[in-house]
């Protein structure tokens, strides 16, 4: 009897971990909250124009010109700002910039779209955001110990339509949030349409 109740619940265990792997991998986002915002494009397919909706503020980001990867602008919160390759089609170095800031963010190893850091000197900003998989564009986290944030397509391999599920830390300002949002937006463009490879 002791021999059942063991291996019974072992096998209880086992389905219940299986049971969180598909749901993680399905894009249930498990251990996150429910979703807050949501980024998506305002047509079909047209990886120029973004629409942004988060905690009740809404705004954009685009191409400055039709498929000119290197040269975006954006407008959340009351702000605007541009977000542009540090080098002409170096899609690894970027910056983005306002009137009176400059926040950068840059993949960590040359050529990985997995892993980026975003940096701002002057407030010692410093976060990694990355795939949660190797490979897996569908889904991004901040790791920044005080932030719960995730960002992932509604359903797998749609890169028109992302939710933001958990918060930004209340430090973050309007263009660290945006710089560290644009990372997984250009990269799930420019992978869906082979660009990058």
């Amino acid at each position: 009897m002791k021999k059942s109740l063991i291996i019974i619940s072992i096998f209880s265990l086992m389905c219940s971990c299986v049971k969180e792997e598909v749901n993680t991998n399905n894009n249930q986002n498990v251990n996150f909250p429910t979703a807050n915002g949501k980024i998506n494009t305002v047509y079909s397919e047209d990886w120029d124009n973004w629409k942004i909706t988060m905690n009740g503020e809404t705004g954009s980001f685009y191409t400055v010109y039709s498929n000119d990867w290197d040269n975006w602008t954006y407008s959340f919160a009351g702000e605007t700002g541009y977000i542009r390759t540090v080098y002409s089609e170096d899609w690894d170095n970027w910056k983005l910039t306002t009137s009176n800031k400059t926040v950068y963010f840059q993949t960590i190893y040359s050529e990985d779209w997995d892993g980026w850091r975003v940096t701002e000197s002057a407030t010692n900003f410093n976060v990694n955001v990355g795939a949660v998989y190797s490979n897996d564009w569908d889904n991004w986290q901040i790791y920044d110990t005080d932030s719960t944030l995730r960002v992932s397509t509604v359903y797998s391999d749609d890169w028109d339509n992302w939710q933001l599920n958990g918060e930004f830390p209340p430090i973050y300002s309007v263009e660290q949030k945006i710089a560290t949002l644009f990372v997984p937006i250009f990269t799930g463009a420019i992978q869906i349409q082979g660009i990058n490879q």
